[in-house]
């Protein structure tokens, strides 16, 4: 990662998704409330710098056991052979809704 490497999620503007402990901490932070169960990338896209790769997540919830599957996307760019930047795109709607419980159930 670049030492100014940045992160978009949702918004453009988030401190806490810049520098190059970002990217992994995030990732670090996803597997505590959710436990990935699958992973694919359908498609993968290059042109010069940047790369484009699309697919499907599985996840688990960690908290009420609720499994989510999430379509996504990521950017990335690159400067030499270290990646400047990230753009990650999910189901956040989804994902959160992995966490609702209903007082009806049960």
């Amino acid at each position: 990662m670049t030492p100014d490497e940045t992160d978009v999620s949702l918004n453009f503007d988030n401190s806490e998704l810049k520098g190059p402990q970002a990217l992994p901490g995030v990732f670090t932070a996803i597997q505590r409330f959710w436990k990935t169960l699958d992973f694919k990338v359908t498609d993968a896209v290059e042109q010069g710098n940047r790369v484009a790769l699309f697919g499907s997540s599985v996840y688990k919830s960690t908290v009420t056991g609720k499994q989510i599957t999430s379509p996504f996307g990521l950017l990335a760019r690159f400067e030499g052979d270290k990646v400047a930047y990230v753009q990650f795109l999910d189901d956040s709607y989804g994902t959160a809704g992995s966490f609702k419980t209903n007082v009806n159930e049960g």
